[in-house]
């Protein structure tokens, strides 16, 4: 082979990797400018929702000024401490109608880039919870599937599909109707959008507590302290007899 078409190789060999050695730099500045606009998109600042009638709530919605709004996570031991607790608040303030408690499914089973989190299978109990409350047309469900959860799980992040199914059969539950609605696409979206509106709105951690007052449409994050809590509603209370 004489040195011209030694020669002619080499630049056509060295134009092949200019090529490709640019092709591939595009392609890894398309990949990041598409994780910062991810970023961007779930870090855009939204407020706390109100309580609405589609929440998990106890208490009188209408009649009710004090919300105590939770965000849990059924794999999260302190959300299950919290719920104990809780729970015993709920039944000393039973009788105040000014005063509800509400809850929302705040999963950490994912990142800002859809890897998994915490619980990897926290996003599939939470999507079962809402399933057994559609299908069962009754919110009570919430709480008796959820704490069927807290008394099963071992808090590791593996709770299985399986598990799930029978438990949500022993609430009666129809074994059909209930894997098809986890496998739905129109339930997961909502699910995956509402999961974002609250990451939008600061909710990063659990338990997450916020408490809203209706009559001054004022949220306040507080700790998720029972013993601070109890001593706001008991202010709060006191207040409204002045």
């Amino acid at each position: 082979m004489n040195e011209h078409k030694v020669l002619a190789i080499s630049l056509v060999f060295s134009t092949v990797i200019l090529v490709a050695g640019i092709y591939a730099t595009t392609l890894y500045w398309k990949s990041k400018e598409t994780e910062i606009k991810k970023v961007e998109l779930l870090t855009q600042k939204q407020e706390i929702k109100r309580p609405n009638k589609k929440d998990y709530l106890v208490g009188n919605f209408d009649k009710g000024d004090l919300f105590l709004i939770s965000y849990i996570d059924p794999e999260c031991i302190g959300c299950k401490n919290f719920y104990k607790l809780e729970k015993k608040l709920i039944d000393k303030y039973k009788n105040q109608k000014s005063v509800a408690f509400i809850y929302r499914l705040f999963p950490l089973y994912r990142d800002l880039s859809g890897n998994d989190g915490l619980h990897p299978s926290a996003g599939l109990e939470s999507r079962a919870i809402d399933c057994v409350v559609k299908i069962s047309k009754n919110k009570n469900k919430f709480f008796d599937y959820l704490e069927s959860i807290f008394r099963e799980t071992k808090s590791d992040g593996k709770f299985s599909k399986i598990q799930l199914e029978n438990l949500a059969i022993n609430l009666g539950i129809d074994k059909d109707k209930f894997n098809q609605c986890l496998n739905d696409e129109e339930n997961l979206k909502d699910f995956e959008n509402n999961w974002i509106y609250n990451y939008k709105a600061g909710v990063r951690s659990v338990p997450k507590i916020y408490i809203y007052i209706k009559s001054n449409d004022a949220f306040m994050e507080v700790e998720p302290n029972i013993v601070m809590i109890e001593e706001i509603i008991n202010k709060f209370l006191e207040s409204q007899e002045k």
